[in-house]
């Protein structure tokens, strides 16, 4: 059982909308590989947010775990695209999941939890920070965490990161995000002992670290394991690239992959999402050789 915590919102590109959140695109992909997989969520008291939570249940997703909220409302984030289909984020605030709340109903499902994924934007007020420690010191001392860092501009703290890495066991971000964490915590400036000094000060199980064109590469207490991804992609935006990648790595570990089966799986996916607009297809056919990777490999 996989618990996803944090946001849902729309994406508003410069002609479209769609529906996003690092979190619920997660647990939106866990549930179409067919694994059993809780999402909790804040939405506001709107016709957003009315959608939204129907969305929720059209992924199999309980929508009794998205919460309402009276006086905010639901998230939205204004996205610019460059040339490349590369992605630039406004972020919305105050919005409803800036006040996410601990729910009997929500601690029970961290509570039983394999693993639980959770990033860092819905840390980023002191309620949301508060909520996702509480629940957290609820999960069984066997489940997961794996951290998605999501280091948007004045969404985080040095706090909120030290605090959310100490319960950490799968760290996954990007080079960008690495070059962060190495000064916000005076670490070392190379890549590589950077990533040792992560492992060694935080004692994770695995680092997973994304690198756009050069692919993506995965630290574990074995060794370092890397691979690039298809060069004859036809990229429409990257939206949801990296969410993708990390539904895929959830799965895997969760099903004792060995790290070069998650590295090509994870790789795969996420440049098949990037074929699409938005972070989610629209066709449940899209899913159908991961859905094979998953439930036709499953002694691995």
């Amino acid at each position: 059982m996989i618990v996803s915590i944090g946001e849902i919102l729309f994406d508003q590109f410069p002609d479209y909308r769609r529906i996003g959140g690092a979190p619920f695109n997660v647990a939106a992909h866990l549930s179409s590989f067919g694994l059993k997989t809780d999402f909790i969520t804040r939405v506001g008291n709107d016709k957003d947010g009315d959608e939204l939570r129907s969305v929720v249940s059209s992924y199999g997703l309980d929508p009794g775990l998205v919460q309402e909220d009276a006086a905010y409302p639901t998230g939205r984030v204004e996205v610019a695209l460059d040339p490349k289909g590369n992605a630039r984020f406004q972020i919305i605030r105050p919005v409803a999941y800036d006040f996410l709340e601990v729910t009997p109903e929500a601690l029970d499902r961290v509570s039983r939890a394999d693993l639980i994924y959770v990033g860092t934007l819905i840390q980023r007020s002191a309620r949301g920070f508060e909520t996702v420690h509480s629940l957290l010191k609820h999960r069984n001392p066997t489940a997961l965490v794996l951290c998605d860092i999501n280091l948007r501009p004045d969404c985080y703290t040095e706090k909120t990161i030290r605090e959310t890495l100490k319960k950490t066991d799968i760290l996954k971000l990007n080079r960008e995000e690495l070059q962060t964490l190495s000064q916000l915590f005076s670490g070392p400036e190379q890549e590589e002992e950077m990533l040792t000094w992560l492992m060694d000060s935080f004692s994770f199980r695995m680092i997973s670290l994304t690198a756009d064109a050069d692919g993506s590469r995965l630290m574990t207490s074995r060794g370092s394991y890397s691979m690039k991804p298809k060069a004859a992609l036809s990229i429409r935006d990257t939206v949801g690239a990296g969410d993708a990648y990390a539904s895929v790595l959830a799965a895997g570990i969760l099903l004792n992959w060995d790290p070069e089966k998650i590295l090509k799986n994870a790789t795969d996916f996420a440049g098949k999402v990037c074929t699409l607009k938005g972070a989610l297809p629209e066709a449940p056919g899209f899913y159908t050789s991961i859905k094979k990777e998953i439930h036709g490999d499953n002694d691995d």
